[in-house]
């Protein structure tokens, strides 16, 4: 017969009562791991008497299929009899830990359907005075400026060369970055260089124009090589530009349009840490609330169970009825867990669901 284990298991214990307060200490001495939400994580849910069946909570966990059980099941598993007067678990107990407390199956209710898959691991639940995290940043990616590495060697073939090399070297980065200005330059280019090269190597004329093709050359090799400098410089730095920003193609706005948005996400990132680890410091910082003067910047962070319907209509998803509703399920029923909670009791389109749980944010 399959048994479910209670040691290093995700429990959620719903319940005022006292044999729920007994639960939580009995669970805790077999090494349950407890919690105060319903999330993708509880392995197990334990209700008593003060829970009614249309609880939001408790529908949620049968929806999810996971094994709901009540304080009196609860009772009959070895070493856990003290449930029944609500004092805890005895010392007997506390003194001998079994190795693994598990309770039959048949006791369970309902569930009739088992996840597949493989065994949830439990969460590690942070101290209550535990301090953030820092975030944890990606190690930094050292890239080489191939501005400087391109514009120097553009610059030394140009000047050694004498500068007949720039028809190639403009016609190179006109083919590279298809660019008909560059084309127009590789072709103005041409021009002298065949000059030069007619003069060299053609018949002898008068010296004049001997003279006057010293002057052209001189003048193609050093404004050629300059020109050669800036332009290696620049398809450079475009190189550069793509590489460290992903899907950015090269134009001025693109590169800070994207850094902004991921400075944003990791603001965001950070925000939710602190409201993980320490609610009440997030409180204390204003997290989620933009209607409130503050200091601390969470990246536009909207706490659902906090403000207004007006401040609500901001977040992706929540029309003007979808947060009235919200703000009348705050009131008659309780805060919001998660994004999913939101989805069952309004009437939010289930597409809006990514977009909103991005920027929406759950204080209790």
């Amino acid at each position: 017969m399959s048994s479910l284990t209670f040691e290093g298991a995700h429990v959620l214990v719903l319940g005022i009562g006292a044999r729920a307060a007994a639960a939580r200490q009995v669970l805790t001495d077999t090494g349950a791991i407890l919690t105060d939400r319903f999330s993708s994580s509880v392995t197990y849910v334990v209700i008593d008497r003060s829970v009614s069946s249309s609880n939001p909570t408790l529908q949620a966990a049968r929806r999810a299929a996971v094994p709901v059980i009540t304080t009196s099941e609860l009772q009959r598993v070895p070493g856990m009899e003290s449930i029944g007067t609500g004092s805890g678990a005895g010392a007997s107990y506390r003194s001998a830990p079994p190795a693994a407390t598990t309770v039959s199956a048949s006791h369970v209710s309902p569930p009739t359907v088992v996840p597949s898959g493989p065994p949830r691991r439990p969460a590690v639940v942070p101290h209550p005075m535990q301090p953030p995290m820092p975030p944890q940043l990606p190690p930094a990616t050292v890239v080489r400026n191939e501005g400087l590495d391109t514009a120097i060697g553009c610059l030394a073939l140009a000047f050694c060369t004498s500068g007949l090399a720039m028809p190639f070297v403009a016609g190179y980065f006109a083919i590279r970055q298809k660019s008909g200005a560059l084309v127009a330059v590789a072709a103005g280019y041409l021009v002298p260089t065949l000059f030069i090269l007619f003069m060299l190597f053609g018949p002898l004329v008068d010296p004049a124009v001997y003279f006057l093709m010293v002057l052209v050359w001189l003048g193609l090799w050093a404004g050629g090589t300059v020109h050669a400098f800036m332009m290696g410089k620049q398809h450079g730095q475009r190189k550069n530009a793509q590489r460290q920003l992903p899907g950015a193609s090269y134009h001025p706005g693109n590169a800070a349009a994207l850094a902004k948005v991921r400075a944003l996400r990791q603001l965001r990132e950070e925000a939710r840490q602190v409201v993980a680890q320490d609610p009440s410091m997030a409180r204390d910082l204003k997290i989620g609330r933009p209607d409130l003067p503050r200091s601390y910047n969470d990246g536009g962070l909207i706490d659902v169970n906090a403000v207004s319907a007006d401040v609500l209509v901001q977040l992706p998803g929540v029309t003007e009825v979808v947060a009235q509703e919200i703000v009348t399920h705050r009131r008659d029923v309780g805060p919001f867990m998660d994004g999913s909670d939101v989805m069952f009791h309004t009437s939010m389109v289930p597409a809006e669901r990514e977009r909103f749980e991005e920027v929406a944010v759950f204080l209790r």
